[in-house]
């Protein structure tokens, strides 16, 4: 596996929480490189809670959460963000990481309303098959991919594997962020890149290269935006200097099992 154990708790460990385990060093040399990267992640978490919301206000009931993580600080999770608009919303939560599938079971689970399925998410088939226990492919779904794909080298097919999942489903929307490099210096993405591989090795996109994920998809207002400017719910714009995550939500359609 390309992702390590530490990726998962060293993004906690940025939203304020405790479960570091072993990052905190590297979090804090990364932290002198790029002083607004908890700003940064924090601003991604709650683009999360927004797009979810914006998704079920426009009717959709289903979510699969990929690479989902640990709880973050406050406890809000996806569910309780889709359901104060959908109360009957259903969501699979999927990570590759044992110990943040066992604070999922014991913190998401809501029987009936939520899985946990313990997968790598390039593992489409697997994974499409264990969310078809509980999603109906016929239905709208709302796939989120926040923060994950930058996890996965150029040689793996991002692209390709947002695909396949927008082919098991007949339509809804993609939510996705990923780290964005644009703003970086050559020296200090070199030396980020070296001290985050302590915890996961990185490949940061270019806003181009993520433009080039979401080709062909009908991308919702405002478009891809730093994570901070997707329809913020305050009129303060947040300072996150160069640490970016790009992040936008696009409607997709025409995939499912019966296309």
């Amino acid at each position: 596996m390309i992702v390590k154990v530490g990726a998962a708790r060293g993004y906690n460990e940025l939203l304020g929480g405790k479960d570091g385990l072993g990052s905190r060093a590297v979090l804090a040399a990364l932290s002198e490189l790029l002083p607004k990267l908890s700003v940064a992640a924090k601003a991604n978490a709650a683009f999360v809670h927004r797009a979810v919301g914006a998704a079920a206000a426009a009717g959709v009931r289903q979510y699969l959460d990929l690479g989902c993580g640990l709880p973050a600080p406050g406890g809000r999770t996806v569910l309780a963000s889709a359901r104060e608009h959908q109360p009957d919303a259903r969501v699979v939560y999927v990570d590759n990481d044992p110990s943040v599938m066992a604070n999922a079971r014991a913190i998401f689970a809501v029987p009936g309303s939520t899985s946990c399925v313990e997968a790598d998410a390039r593992d489409v088939p697997r994974v499409v098959a264990a969310a078809g226990e509980l999603l109906d492919f016929n239905q709208p779904t709302a796939i989120i991919m926040a923060a994950l794909i930058h996890f996965w080298p150029d040689d793996q097919d991002p692209r390709d594997i947002v695909r396949e999942y927008l082919a098991a489903f007949e339509s809804g929307f993609l939510i996705l962020s990923v780290a964005c490099d644009d703003l970086l210096s050559a020296e200090v993405r070199a030396k980020a890149l070296e001290l985050y591989a302590q915890l996961a090795p990185i490949y940061p996109f270019s806003s181009a290269a993520i433009l080039k994920l979401l080709e062909g998809l009908d991308i919702e207002e405002p478009g891809l935006v730093e994570a901070s400017k997707w329809r913020p719910d305050s009129p303060l714009e947040l300072d996150v200097g160069d640490a970016q995550f790009l992040a936008a939500m696009a409607r997709f359609s025409g995939g499912g099992p019966g296309a």
